[in-house]
């Protein structure tokens, strides 16, 4: 039995008829391309409301289930697996995914890894640094994406608040458990050799450590949010990567691999999604090597942005999303996305709000426009020099004729 899943608990049985959609299309070896369409289009209905499913194969006193997801990718909609906790054997979504034939959906080597997280495979030694950031990049956002921190819908925050203020209605945070059940090798989880949580790096380290991995393997992993790097002085390492906690306590871990910030970034305006590399030194010791970081919004929402300038657009639009909600005139309720593939990444549009019909339209500022043609609507906004009240104007004034078209 499959039930819905609105990314805090589980609340009613999924439908029969999505249930067998699924199972018929993605866990048995003879679909038919009906079945395929007929799945796809239940899971892009889960995708537009920012669901997921889970089955209820949870055994002893844990609060979470066997995780499915719907993912949007160059193939089409399909289902991917996550969570911690293991199917039982008589379960019919225990299986395997059946991916969908290549020579229907074509390969997408820019898009979301599939899959197992092969460490050895992502990294080999002695990989070319450019290539091992560009592998870094597309595992941060693939894990991002997974956890469905690049969509924020308007139903997300609390409808009664005072002007100008938001109050999300869950912690982001408690998604990154989600992780632990990825799959990274044939006998290892990400719960086994990676971390969300920075003060546990050194434990994490050392527990790698006992291992007799050549020098330079890739042995493990933290995905999570920092605050700042500090970059060293001296030519000891390359810097500290610091995070704080909700009472400003500060932690700070070495870092003795190469730091890749964004374009223009100093590495002090966190908060930053962050992806460290555990890597064996070949002395029965591991430490934190190359290291990754993304923007955040901020540490409520943790929505990844492409640049700091794009912060204040990002908060203006999710006041604007709260504003139409209850504006009678307009009363709908809308998602904003923040893309994070196509590649390269990061790519104009920044964001797009995305209409209950499943319409979109693109949101950029005009510095970073460069491939605003590709959408067939959009709004420009000119970064300091426009007036807020202005922008507000042609943002509401651009989604009431995009809703009534």
């Amino acid at each position: 039995m499959l039930h819905i899943h609105n990314r805090q608990t589980r609340t009613a049985p999924a439908p029969q008829s999505t249930v067998e959609a699924l199972r018929r299309a993605f866990f048995t070896d003879d679909r038919t391309q009906d079945q395929l369409a007929v799945a796809r289009a239940a899971l892009a209905d889960l995708h537009r409301q920012r669901l997921w499913l889970a089955c209820d194969c949870a055994q002893g006193p844990d609060d979470t289930w066997p995780m499915i997801g719907p993912r949007d990718g160059r193939g089409g909609m399909h289902p991917f697996r996550f969570g911690h906790v293991a199917h039982r054997g008589d379960c019919p979504f225990a299986g395997a995914i059946r991916p969908v034939d290549l020579a229907e959906s074509g390969s997408d080597e820019d898009g979301q890894l599939e899959g197992r997280w092969d460490l050895a495979a992502l990294f080999p030694i002695g990989q070319d640094a450019e290539e091992r950031q560009s592998v870094m990049s597309r595992l941060l956002r693939t894990a991002l994406a997974q956890l469905g921190y690049d969509r924020l819908h308007v139903s997300s925050f609390a409808s009664q608040v005072p002007a100008g203020q938001l109050r999300m209605l869950e912690t982001p945070f408690a998604r990154l458990r989600h992780l632990g059940g990825q799959e990274i090798d044939g006998s290892h989880l990400f719960r086994d050799v990676g971390t969300t949580y920075l003060p546990a790096i050194p434990r994490l380290l050392s527990t790698l450590g006992r291992t007799s991995e050549p020098a330079g393997t890739v042995c493990g992993l933290f995905v999570g949010i920092t605050e700042e790097i500090t970059l060293a002085q001296s030519s000891y390492g390359a810097g500290f990567v610091v995070s704080k906690d909700q009472r400003g306590g500060r932690c700070a871990v070495p870092v003795q691999g190469g730091i890749r910030l964004p374009v223009g970034d100093d590495g002090r305006h966190g908060p930053y999604w962050t992806l460290a590399l555990c890597v064996a030194d070949g002395d029965g010791r591991c430490r934190l090597g190359d290291v990754l970081l993304l923007h955040a919004l901020d540490r409520r929402t943790l929505l990844p942005v492409p640049s700091e300038d794009h912060r204040a657009l990002a908060r203006l639009l999710l006041e604007q999303m709260h504003f139409w909600r209850g504006w009678k005139r307009l009363e709908l309720e809308v998602e904003l996305a923040a893309p994070l593939f196509p590649s390269p990444y990061p790519r104009a549009p920044a964001f797009e709000l995305v209409l209950p019909d499943a319409r979109r339209l693109a949101v950029d500022l005009s510095s970073h426009v460069a491939e605003m043609s590709d959408h067939d609507q959009g709004v420009v906004l000119v970064d300091a020099a426009l007036p807020q009240e202005k922008a507000r104007r042609l943002l509401t004034g651009a989604v009431a004729k995009t809703a009534a078209t």
